[in-house]
């Protein structure tokens, strides 16, 4: 094979790794996490959520306030992104005091107190695979210590990752403020909210998603037009 060709499958293979389940190389992902205890002014909260933006491309927010209230499991769409979601979850409530915009907010799936069956993973599914999610919340670790984790499933690869968001230790204000978000270029379709002490209701508003830059179809594109062109100049070699 010629020095360039093999520069190119340098380049290309650790792609293919990463979007096809390969163990050449893996993305990590990062987390973004700011919170304000009192509320106050949601200065770190909105910084951090400034900052998580500032690294996709596409990306939209639904913020709640369109869907009927005491809906369960809500569907939820990202704007003009042309992201949708469907959700197991818990119910959209009226609470001024905790929403981030307007005044209807979600409370998750919580214990049997709040209306849920008890511990229980929130889901959400996405209609494509996407590279970014976060979300405000309210009313988290104001009781007990409880570990926060995002787990991030891929389904046309069969892969997932746990990111843990934080360790919340309890103790926390009833009104604090947080954000939550995660990006990992290699994608997911799925996310879970995995708490190691689902005792209390974690309400939860303005839900963005969206893409890292480049976009996972971006970089699909760059390493199929590479493959694309290892094949051209080995079809033209062998002529």
């Amino acid at each position: 094979m010629h020095r360039s060709s093999l520069r190119l499958a340098g380049f290309a293979l650790p792609i293919f790794a990463c979007l096809f389940g390969g163990t050449l190389a893996r993305a990590v992902p990062v987390v973004f996490f700011g919170i304000d205890d009192p509320r106050g002014a949601l200065t770190n909260t909105t910084k951090v959520f400034t900052d998580f933006t500032a690294t996709l491309g596409t990306f939209g927010t639904d913020t709640l306030e369109g869907i009927a209230l005491g809906a369960t499991s809500p569907s939820l769409t990202f704007g003009a992104s042309g992201i949708t979601a469907t959700t197991k979850t818990g119910f959209i409530a009226p609470v001024p005091t905790f929403a981030f915009s307007g005044t209807q907010v979600l409370v998750d799936a919580g214990p049997s107190s709040f209306g849920g069956p008890g511990v229980f993973d929130d889901e959400f599914h996405f209609n494509k695979i996407v590279s970014a999610f976060g979300f405000f919340a309210t009313n988290a670790g104001d009781n007990f210590a409880n570990d926060v984790t995002l787990r991030l499933i891929n389904s046309k690869l069969g892969t997932s990752v746990d990111v843990l968001m934080q360790k919340m230790p309890g103790g926390a204000s009833q009104t604090n403020a947080t954000f939550w978000g995660v990006t990992d270029p290699t994608g997911f379709d799925s996310v879970l909210i995995v708490e190691s002490n689902d005792f209390d209701a974690i309400v939860m508003d303005n839900f963005t998603a969206g893409f890292v830059v480049p976009e996972p179809s971006t970089l699909l594109l760059l390493v199929s037009g590479g493959a694309m062109l290892l094949w051209a100049r080995r079809n033209r070699r062998t002529r």
